[in-house]
């Protein structure tokens, strides 16, 4: 009974992932616009892979537009891989960098409310609340625009590593007692600076 309840559940997570990827496979090929002309299509700093250490030195590499350059050099570097990753500017492969991020953040999420409800709640209760909440958050469509948008990454990227930061809080002794679950919060900050608040 009890490896039935744990297929069950591996089996309602892996269709939490599946219904994400059917909810956005038309947005693998959606195509550069706005902003995006002017961070990526325009922006020769992200050609190379070997400008990584500069973007971490000065943020005029974010934008060809100086009043929209900011000083955001994770963003910048996965723009880099993917420009690397795809031989140019194929759509498909920035899209993928972040639908990854976006499912890894969902699979983060899930963790998060499983612990936040450890006290409060049996195994099978929590599970199907965390599951349920964050089945929601990853085919909600508020989401839509910052998953579509492919220099929206930065909120992605930002949530990412904040929900990475309260995991290895919940669920690490030794990233607690020396404070390494920090580590993800400035890397949270190098994406988009409100990730520190």
């Amino acid at each position: 009974m009890k490896e039935h309840n744990i297929n069950l559940k591996s089996a309602i997570l892996w269709a939490i992932f599946a219904i994400t990827i059917v909810a956005y496979s038309n947005h693998f090929n959606n195509i550069f616009h706005f902003d995006d002309n002017h961070t990526i299509v325009n922006n020769a700093f992200i050609r190379s892979i070997k400008n990584i250490p500069l973007f971490f030195k000065d943020g005029s590499t974010s934008s060809v537009l100086p009043q929209n350059q900011s000083y955001r050099p994770i963003v910048s570097t996965s723009l880099a891989i993917d420009y690397w990753m795809a031989k140019g500017y194929s759509p498909f492969y920035y899209h993928l960098s972040m639908f990854i991020t976006f499912l890894l953040q969902g699979l983060l999420i899930f963790l998060f409310i499983y612990k936040l409800l450890d006290a409060s709640c049996s195994n099978d209760s929590k599970f199907y609340i965390a599951v349920t909440a964050a089945g929601w958050y990853l085919v909600h469509p508020a989401n839509a625009e910052t998953v579509n948008y492919m220099i929206a990454r930065s909120d992605i990227l930002s949530t990412f590593f904040v929900i990475v930061a309260f995991v290895l809080f919940q669920y690490s002794k030794i990233c607690r007692t020396y404070f390494l679950y920090l580590i993800p919060v400035a890397l949270g900050a190098l994406a988009k600076p409100p990730s520190v608040i």
